[in-house]
């Protein structure tokens, strides 16, 4: 008798919620640790740590949303006033603590997966094979650095934007609602805004409405909006003195690039030999262009149209991030993050091929699904540790790619940040060694050099620099800086003139050579200099204090009592300080004055004011 089946018995049911829960809890235990990382790596110490005040100020908004995203005051060819406003968000909310910025990321990761799955779904692929690729794509190894490295965050915000454009775009066409057309549009500015690849869900969206069958009226309508908004973005643009690269060079570059196209496809495939500053692979290109000619042959014999879609979709949004400058082998040949947009289109390519293969996705294919992502899961977890600080990150790269030139400059800077010099000057000297046009790894071998007291050695480090790059303001400064330890002011003048006609606001330059003109007794052109540069940054403690103790010299005893005031009030263990101001209120005729600073100054340890606090203060 055969047995009855058991009517209580439930089988789990994938539904969109509990399979983005899922993915998510996954994520959060292969990236959770990685919170805490600090931003030090590859760009995140210059756009954020070292911006984290301009940040936290909601008073800098109009600065923040009209900088490039570098918040520099130079013409830039970038504009992503709303990554910037992220930033400023993040530091506003967390006090500059990294968690805020990598839980943003994570959100806008996990965000940006659900809005991937949703386009599967209303695409009519089975949800089986929606979750299978969705979960693939979300632990996938080569996607660790858009997660972790913080300025991923313009691609994030683009993926983010774009999808929703795509996914409002679909609804408008199957319902006709005109309210899904206004958020397609604004996702459309909006993901402008974030990043200018975003560009390509114009052309994208072109392609999708030639692709459904409606009326020649809607689809003029809808090209005149995109039109109006590809002209308000360059005007925006143009206003802000935001510009390009000529033309020829971005097609340079472009065709120099055109390489990532198969990499990319085959690194999806086999996530090897991952690198966040990646060089191409001959094995990957070739892989690659097997497979993109396998995908196209596929496309001729199906006339699948939407696969041939969903290529576009992989090559529209992937060209533009190809045409910027690089350091080729030196640096890198394209960024991982880049690629997370574009390769969302590669995965709709494989998802769509698949489709009517649902059944894979049952029985084995449920075992082997769940292998891949153990093992995705392991290298993904394995790899984002490599993000854990910036000498972990640049080691990578350099084992990765021995020739990574700006690998072992990053690494180098950051050593001198933290006072091993050895260590950076033996990174500067592999720079060099590899790439020996590299005027910044020059000029920061000099600096390293003049630490460590060798001054031959930064004097020839810096004209290396100089010849180089005649036209490099910090190699000047730094030779001048050698050579006035060397005791040599008037070649130590001539190299802070060079610096400061060639960077007018340079106020270490000013203040450097106004103790240069001090030396040679030259006290008014000193006390200019420093004049100057107080002018420029009335922030700048070292130019009062130098200024306040020729003041004394000169006999201005009023100025020299405000300007070491000052300083106190900005260092009050400043002995020195207390010493000069004590000499400048005794000269006034304020004894009890001058001798409570004297006093105080050999409480801080300035022994040599002892004499004349016996001498005067009895």
């Amino acid at each position: 008798m055969p047995a009855r089946k058991n009517k209580n018995k439930r089988s789990f049911s994938l539904t969109p919620l509990n399979s983005t829960l899922i993915i998510t809890l996954l994520l959060l235990i292969l990236y959770g640790h990685s919170f805490s990382y600090p931003l030090d790596k590859l760009d995140e110490n210059v756009i954020i740590t070292d911006h984290l005040e301009l940040l936290k100020n909601p008073s800098n908004f109009n600065k923040i949303i009209t900088s490039d995203p570098f918040f520099n005051d130079q013409p830039s060819s970038f504009y992503r006033p709303l990554q910037n406003l992220s930033f400023m968000i993040d530091a506003m909310a967390g006090n500059g603590n990294p968690l805020a910025f990598h839980l943003s990321a994570f959100i806008l990761f996990i965000l940006s997966l659900w809005l991937l799955f949703h386009i599967f779904r209303i695409s009519g692929i089975d949800m089986h094979i929606c979750f299978g690729a969705t979960l693939l794509f979300a632990v996938h190894p080569f996607l660790v650095q858009t997660v972790v490295w913080i300025p991923s965050r313009g691609d994030l915000l683009m993926a983010v934007f774009t999808l929703t454009a795509i996914i409002s775009l679909l609804n408008f066409l199957n319902h006709q609602n005109k309210l899904f057309l206004l958020l397609h549009f604004f996702s459309i500015a909006a993901g402008l805004l974030s990043k200018e690849s975003s560009l390509a869900i114009i052309p994208v969206s072109i392609l999708f409405l030639f692709h459904k069958k409606i009326t020649s009226k809607t689809i003029i309508g809808i090209v005149t909006v995109y039109l109006l908004m590809i002209g308000c973005f360059f005007l925006l643009r143009h206003r802000l003195s935001i510009g390009f690269l000529p033309v020829k060079e971005h097609l340079l570059w472009l065709y120099r690039g055109l390489p990532a196209i198969p990499e990319l496809i085959a690194r999806m495939i086999i996530p090897l030999n991952l690198s966040p500053m990646p060089v191409f692979s001959v094995f990957f290109v070739v892989a690659g262009s097997i497979l993109f000619l396998l995908i196209i042959l596929y496309i001729i014999k199906q006339k699948d149209r939407a696969v041939a879609f969903a290529v576009c979709w992989y090559l529209l949004f992937l060209l533009p991030s190809l045409i910027y400058k690089n350091e080729g082998i030196f640096g890198y040949q394209y960024l991982a993050q880049r690629a997370f947009v574009p390769l969302a289109g590669m995965l709709f390519v494989l998802v769509l091929i698949s489709k009517p293969y649902h059944t894979l996705f049952s029985g084995n294919g449920r075992l082997i699904l769940a292998g891949v992502t153990l093992l995705f899961s392991l290298q993904t977890y394995s790899y984002s540790h490599n993000f854990s600080d910036a000498v972990t990150f640049y080691s990578m790269v350099i084992r990765a790619n021995p020739n990574a030139a700006v690998a072992h400059y990053n690494r180098g800077l950051f050593y001198a940040k933290n006072g091993s010099l050895q260590q950076a000057i033996t990174d500067f000297s592999f720079a060099v060694t590899i790439k020996p046009d590299y005027a910044e790894a020059w000029a920061n071998l000099s600096t390293a050099k003049e630490k460590r007291g060798d001054y031959a050695g930064a004097t020839e480090a810096a004209t290396r620099a100089i010849q180089i790059n005649p036209l490099y303001h910090e190699p000047y400064y730094n030779r001048g800086v050698a050579l006035d330890d060397m005791g040599d002011y008037i070649s130590a003048i001539r190299d802070y003139s060079k610096t400061i006609e060639l960077f007018p606001h340079h106020t270490r330059a000013l203040n450097n050579r106004g103790t240069a003109y001090a030396n040679l007794g030259k006290i008014d052109s000193a006390i200019a200099d420093y004049n100057r540069a107080i002018t420029i940054d009335n922030q700048m403690t070292e130019a009062y204090s130098n200024r306040g103790m020729l003041r004394v010299i000169k006999a201005d005893y009023t100025g020299a009592i405000d300007d070491l005031s000052v300083v106190i009030t900005r260092n009050p263990q400043d002995a020195q300080a207390y010493y000069n101001r004590g000499v400048a209120r005794i000269s006034t005729g304020d004894r009890q004055g001058g001798c409570n600073d004297w006093t105080k100054a050999l409480e801080l340890g300035l022994a040599q004011v002892k004499p004349l606090i016996e001498q005067n203060c009895r």
